[in-house]
């Protein structure tokens, strides 16, 4: 008995051994060894099968045509199939030493969340745009304006790696069998990775937004700029589509678009007016600057009230672990900043203040001439536990300007300034759903007194003071919930509440005798409702589908508007990304330049009952190339429709007004068309020079009733040809060169062949002294000569063992050019017997240097 009973344990023994040896638990962790590292699908079914491995799928559910990216020689069998499998419904099934490739949902409906935020391990700083993902699937997720993250993955353990360009990548093991999971990443800055070269993996690049240009601090420091004032808006005056005239000028015209149709946000404020005199620098101190998010097309559905573009600009947190400071000094300002906890780890602030430090533009010829500019910007938070943080943001900005006498000013007075608050609040609600809400105020004044001679003489008794004002005030309540379904889908919820104030005033005098005056106040409310869903369908496709409902009310009238936004991109393999998209916008706020003044001396209106606002749709097509992890090629065509373009009447301007004292009935309210098609290309040139191109063809038209016999015109922004060229060189260490070429058609202007009598001011002196005005026959016919420039600049920065780092700057702005006016007008010759045409520009050749540390 007992013999038979032994008999029976080697039986069951045997047969358990045997059944062990088929199942085989270890075959999804054999290795193999790989030499091609672009490859498809089959391919690599294959070379598992060469490794004696029995493998089933079925060629109808596999993509056997997938390209494959390798990034080492040696992955497990699992590794390679999950790379095949990636964002598909198949899955990996072992059974009796047989792998099956299955479309049967595994546990499928049980999944977990792992959720947190990705910080700078030296400061605390959150990084935006970092990205969690398991390397070789495609699966993951990109961290918000906040650096929240939420990937929601079905049960299991998984390897997560976390990137950020400039930082060096962690990985960990994650265990989601048990319930959610909260994991905050911090990451250590490379060192040692020279920014020309920075790259990121191809995972990386696929979960990123592709309707958006994201610029570094880094990349703004690099580019050469007036006078050593580096400035992010010069930045994105190198992107194709963007144009504004090549020089010193921040002023932005993208897409054919008046600079008024850029929404400009810092940290979430609107901003009614970015630049400082001329555009000779923005209000952006570049040491409060985090990064800055560029959209010229694919809008995300919580923007909303410009046609053009939107220019998001971040600013740090500042340090939670030490205090740190910047000195900076170059011939155009000097600046201070200085950052640091107020609760280590808990809070932390940072402030920096900017002032200009001498006088640019003497080339006016003026005499009594002076002017200063200054920018203050200041930045506190705290961390209320891990789910709750509040921010403080602050800026005020001012310009000044005094012209005691020049050709075209007698006793000019003008000042112009911004002053920004924000307070927001951010709420982690669970592992899925995060909010950010925020309390804004933008208050934007400038005001304009002096002399502008009405017959070219200062000497004309005729000659009349005006003054005029403008004062916007923009009282915002937003709110937005972020809501992580699965790895796959991502909506964004959120309502704006805006109230805003115009403020107007005009006034004609003659010595103490007021001769026209005028006083404007409107209000309104606008109340936006938006919803946005992005949605991965597979590994090829991505759609964002997305509406903003936005409602604009006046106390006379109300406007509502539907606004659908549509996205769709095409990643057929590793290197190739197609993309289309449709954009339909709307603009409540106008601004009305007077002649070519590169001045503040606009008339800024809100939309009326005669008037109504600026509405937009856009259609765009792409095809982005990558050659390989740091080399691409884009190409874009767009075609743009807008309703509501607005110009001064004939022979009127923002001065001239006693026929039509009311603004609406001084301009006309017309069409425009934009169309054309954009290249840029990166190119790495070994590992220590990186080339930068871009090229634009465009055009853009208006048309207006009444105006050139209704046929369409060129717009003053038709820049037909656009290009720039910029070359990073890192051949000696701590040094780095770049030159930057730009090149444009000249801008489109009116050229006066004949004149009139100017009635308006007949009216003012009772015909004592008729005032001539000139007329052009046909607006925009006349194109300025091309514009090109040269410039080219050396940075040495040394850091020394205390983390304290020393830049030194130098270069050369305009070495060789033909920079487009920085004013122009047209007066008539002493003898009134022709018409001028006079051009005022800065110095051709301007050399600079400039110093900086940091402590």
């Amino acid at each position: 008995m007992i013999k038979k009973r032994n008999w029976i344990i080697v039986i069951l023994l045997l047969c358990f051994i045997g059944s062990y040896a088929q199942s085989d638990p270890d075959i999804l962790l054999r290795e193999i060894y790989v030499s091609n590292q672009e490859t498809n699908a089959l391919e690599i079914l294959q070379l598992i099968k060469k490794a004696n491995i029995k493998l089933a799928y079925s060629s109808n559910d596999t993509d056997l045509d997938r390209e494959v990216l390798l990034n080492k020689n040696k992955y497990t069998v699992k590794e390679l199939l999950g790379l095949i499998i990636a964002d598909s419904d198949l899955r990996i099934v072992e059974r009796k030493g047989k792998i099956l490739l299955t479309s049967q949902p595994i546990h499928s409906s049980n999944k977990n969340t792992i959720s947190g935020f990705v910080k700078d391990a030296d400061s605390n700083e959150v990084l935006i745009g970092a990205t969690i993902y398991i390397p070789g699937t495609g699966k993951g997720v990109v961290t918000n304006f906040f650096g929240f993250y939420s990937l929601s993955l079905p049960n299991d353990n998984y390897e997560l790696e976390t990137s950020f360009v400039g930082f060096k990548k962690q990985k960990i093991k994650a265990d989601l069998t048990s319930g959610d999971l909260k994991h905050n990443f911090y990451l250590n800055a490379d060192y040692q990775l020279d920014p020309v070269t920075l790259i990121s993996d191809y995972d990386t690049k696929k979960l990123h937004n592709k309707s958006n240009k994201r610029i570094t601090k880094e990349e703004i420091d690099n580019v050469p700029v007036l006078l050593g004032e580096s400035d992010p808006l010069k930045v994105l005056k190198l992107a194709a589509g963007v144009s504004g005239g090549v020089g010193s000028s921040t002023l932005l015209n993208v897409r054919g678009g008046n600079s008024d149709e850029n929404l400009v946000l810092l940290d979430g404020i609107p901003v009614y007016n970015y630049n400082h005199l001329s555009g000779i620098v923005s209000i952006f101190n570049t040491h409060a600057i985090k990064h800055v998010d560029f959209y010229k097309g694919q809008f995300p559905a919580q923007y909303n009230g410009r046609l053009s573009s939107v220019i998001d600009v971040r600013t740090k947190d500042g340090h939670m672990k030490a205090y740190h400071g910047n000195l900076s000094l170059s011939p155009l300002t000097f600046s201070g900043s200085l950052e640091g906890p107020i609760q280590k780890n808990k809070s932390s602030f940072v402030s920096n203040f900017r002032r200009s430090s001498v006088d640019l533009i003497n080339n006016l010829g003026s005499e009594g001439l002076g002017y200063y500019f200054y920018d203050y910007n200041f930045k506190a938070n705290y961390l209320f536990g891990n789910s709750d943080r509040i921010y403080l943001s602050v800026y005020i900005g001012k310009d000044n300007l005094k012209v005691k006498k020049s050709e075209l000013f007698d006793n000019l007075r003008l000042n112009w300034g911004n002053q920004l608050v924000s307070f927001k609040w951010n709420h982690v609600y669970n592992a899925r759903v995060f909010q950010h809400s925020s309390l804004t105020y933008s208050n934007f004044e400038n005001n304009f007194l002096g002399n502008l001679f009405e017959n070219g003489s200062s000497e004309d008794e005729s000659n009349i003071n005006s003054k005029l004002g403008n004062q916007i005030r923009d009282f915002s309540l937003n709110t937005e919930i972020e809501y992580y379904a699965s790895e796959k889908i991502k909506t964004n919820f959120g309502v704006n509440l805006k109230f805003l104030r115009f403020d107007q005033s005009y006034s004609r005098f003659k010595l103490s005798e007021v001769l026209a005056s005028n006083q404007e106040r409107n209000k309104s409310m606008n109340f936006d409702v938006y919803i946005e869903n992005r949605i991965k369908i597979n590994n090829k496709f991505l759609v964002k589908t997305g509406v903003n409902m936005t409602n604009y009310f006046l106390s006379s009238k109300v406007y509502n508007y539907f606004l659908p936004r549509l996205s769709i991109y095409y990643t057929p393999g590793t290197k190739n990304t197609f993309f289309g998209s449709f954009s339909s916008v709307s603009q409540f706020n106008h601004e009305i330049t007077s002649g070519s003044y590169s001045l503040p001396n606009e008339l800024r209106a809100p939309s009326t009952k005669k008037i109504p606002p600026k509405r937009s749709t856009t259609f765009e097509i792409g095809y982005n190339y990558d050659f390989n992890k740091k080399d691409k090629l884009s190409v874009q065509a767009y075609y743009k429709e807008i309703e509501g373009v607005l110009i001064y009447r004939p022979g009127q301007n923002i001065f001239n007004n006693n026929l039509a004292l009311n603004w609406e009935d001084r301009i006309v309210y017309g069409k425009g068309t934009r169309k054309g098609v954009e290249l840029e290309i990166t190119k790495h040139l070994g590992e220590k020079v990186k080339l930068t191109t871009s090229y634009t063809l465009s055009k853009a038209d208006n048309r207006f009733d009444n105006i050139n016999q209704g046929n369409p015109f060129p717009s003053a922004f038709d820049y037909r040809h656009v290009s720039s060229t910029s070359v990073n060189m890192n051949f000696i260490k701590n040094i780095s060169i770049t030159s930057v070429f730009n090149y444009s058609t000249g801008k489109r202007i009116g050229i006066p062949i004949y004149s009139y009598t100017d009635f308006d001011t007949a009216i003012d002196v009772n015909n004592s002294n008729e005032s001539l005005t000139l007329l052009a026959p046909s607006p925009n016919s006349h194109q300025l000569s091309d514009n090109y420039s040269f410039d080219i600049g050396a940075t040495y920065k040394k850091k020394y063992k205390n983390n304290h780092v020393l830049n030194l700057g130098a270069g050369i702005y305009n070495l060789f050019s033909n920079a487009p006016p920085l004013l122009s007008y047209a007066t008539l010759s002493e003898n009134n017997d022709k018409i001028e045409l006079i051009q005022i520009k800065l110095a051709k050749i301007i050399p600079y240097l400039s110093i900086s540390y940091k402590f």
